[in-house]
């Protein structure tokens, strides 16, 4: 009968789901899919600063041939928004200590800082493509126990 179903589609169409969503039981299982999903970057100079998006344009205006920037400019996305708000906790008093600790080791074993990375900046990677899917996934499964496996090494 209709006990198991496998659907094979583009996830984030809601039509590759079924016409209509199903409020059923059903169990979602993903394997190695949520961690190869794309992220978007945020960065801020520091802890006082604004999150800001970062962007990859092309300064003549034609993407397909560069030459590219990447330029950090307000977020607009609400999506990015979202995972920022979901994801970013502030910095505990032991998180600011040990990053002065790494500094002053950096400098004590005579190591270079990273030039991409000046001073205080931060940078977040931020899961919005699993956040999109998964407001999909409730879309149209509202009642699902969901099952995800990623693996860096088995």
């Amino acid at each position: 009968g209709d006990k198991f179903r496998l659907l094979r589609g583009n996830a984030w169409d809601p039509a590759a789901w079924g016409a209509q969503p199903d409020t059923r039981h059903t169990h979602v299982i993903l394997m190695e899919v949520l961690d190869n999903l794309p992220h978007d970057r945020v960065v801020r100079a520091g802890a006082r600063e604004p999150w800001r998006q970062t962007c990859v344009v092309a300064p003549g205006g034609v993407m397909a041939e560069g030459p590219w920037q990447e330029v950090a400019e307000e977020v607009t996305d609400p999506l990015v928004q979202r995972a920022l708000d979901a994801v970013y906790k502030p910095a505990t008093l032991d998180d600011r200590m040990n990053a002065r600790f790494n500094q002053l080791l950096d400098f004590l074993l005579a190591r270079p800082p990273d030039p991409a990375i000046p001073g205080d900046t931060e940078v977040l990677w931020l899961p919005t493509a699993c956040l999109s899917l998964l407001d999909v996934l409730h879309a149209v499964r509202p009642n699902h126990s969901l099952l995800a496996a990623d693996f860096d090494a088995l």
